[in-house]
């Protein structure tokens, strides 16, 4: 089980401290993260996610009270996931219409997302049930300051009752990006 600061996704932030620093993660004027890092290069990994994204600010103030600020823009789209974490969901069941004039077929439905380094999340899923098969095979990718992205596509194919077989695809994509100085997301 994760804790709650790695469900979802969020950047992982790089600075270099001078000396011992207390660095802080501002984001949509709020502050939603605070560490103290040893000198040299750090990597913060555990910020917790926020449902549209919201570029982050980053402060490091440094022993001798000098401050470096950075940014860190931050978009993201649902099936984004960290670098290393995967998630994914199985379920097996029985279709109840509530029409007893209708079948009742077995199921399967599963997904499954990974997250890559470099901000990239491959992700598929499938449902079978016996007249009826679907499949999605997917990309999401944080773009920085351009905001993020998905794209996928799915082939579905099913048997009717009369016993002709239909099939047929679908292309989806998502784009999101936040302007925290307008309070505006798209």
């Amino acid at each position: 089980m994760l804790p709650d600061s790695q469900h979802g996704f969020a950047p992982v932030i790089h600075g270099i401290a001078r000396g011992t620093a207390q660095v802080s993660v501002k984001q949509n004027g709020y502050d939603v993260y605070q560490t103290t890092v040893p000198p040299g290069p750090f990597t913060i990994d555990d910020i917790n996610s926020a449902a549209n994204g919201g570029d982050l600010q980053v402060t490091i103030k440094e022993a001798d009270g000098s401050i470096q600020t950075l940014y860190v823009p931050y978009s993201s789209v649902p099936v984004l996931q960290r670098a290393g974490y995967t998630r994914y969901a199985l379920a097996m069941g029985e279709y109840r219409s509530g029409n007893n004039l209708q079948s009742s077929p077995k199921f399967i439905q599963g997904s499954l997302m990974h997250g890559l380094e470099g901000n990239w999340t491959p992700y598929g899923g499938m449902q079978i049930a016996e007249d009826y098969q679907a499949f999605n095979l997917g990309i999401g990718k944080d773009l920085g300051l351009f905001g993020a992205f998905s794209f996928d596509i799915t082939q579905a194919n099913t048997t009717l009752a009369d016993g002709t077989r239909h099939s047929g695809q679908s292309v989806k994509s998502v784009y999101s990006k936040s302007f925290y100085q307008t309070g505006t997301n798209i």
